[in-house]
């Protein structure tokens, strides 16, 4: 009896710690990463958060890829898909009630991408989606799950992005 206690103990004890490391589940590890205005800090992609990745539509030579948030829209515009690693020129189109548009980008290494234009805001545009518009160009410095946090005040949104190597 005793030693059926020590075996269903090591079974529990077992499967509690592989609950922990195992199923794509890695511990939330918050990165410091910066951003259009500073520094923010966000939860590194996992592999699986591109497949799939966000929803993709084909847009003229381009490509518009919807945002996932709980509250607000984003959309993202990009004239090459697949991302290659170097220089990527996106638009933004997201709703919201600030006047401030902060872009990060963080890959699944842990590798955070330089935003070096922008975010810069666009009076007009004839891209019809809700929100306002911005453009930047961020150097993603290597391939990998990329998530692309974005933040308009209170409003939050996330993209995910397989860039190639």
């Amino acid at each position: 009896m005793r030693r059926r206690a020590a075996i269903i103990c090591v079974i529990w004890g077992l499967g509690a710690v592989l609950s922990c490391t195992r199923g794509g589940s890695t511990p939330v590890v918050n990165t410091s990463v910066p951003s259009s205005t500073g520094t923010m800090d966000i939860k590194r992609p996992e592999t699986a958060d591109c497949r799939p990745g966000s929803p993709i539509l084909p847009y003229r030579q381009g490509a518009e890829v919807q945002g996932i948030s709980r509250n607000a829209q984003l959309w993202v515009l990009t004239s090459k898909l697949p991302l290659h690693p170097g220089p990527s020129k996106f638009v933004w189109r997201m709703t919201g009630e600030s006047n401030k548009f902060v872009i990060v980008a963080l890959n699944d290494r842990g590798m955070h991408a330089v935003v070096s234009q922008g975010p810069q805001h666009h009076e007009s545009s004839t891209w019809d989606r809700p929100g306002e518009e911005w453009g930047s160009v961020l150097d993603l410095p290597t391939g990998g799950c990329w998530r692309f946090h974005t933040q308009r005040g209170t409003a939050t949104g996330d993209v995910y992005l397989d860039v190639s190597s």
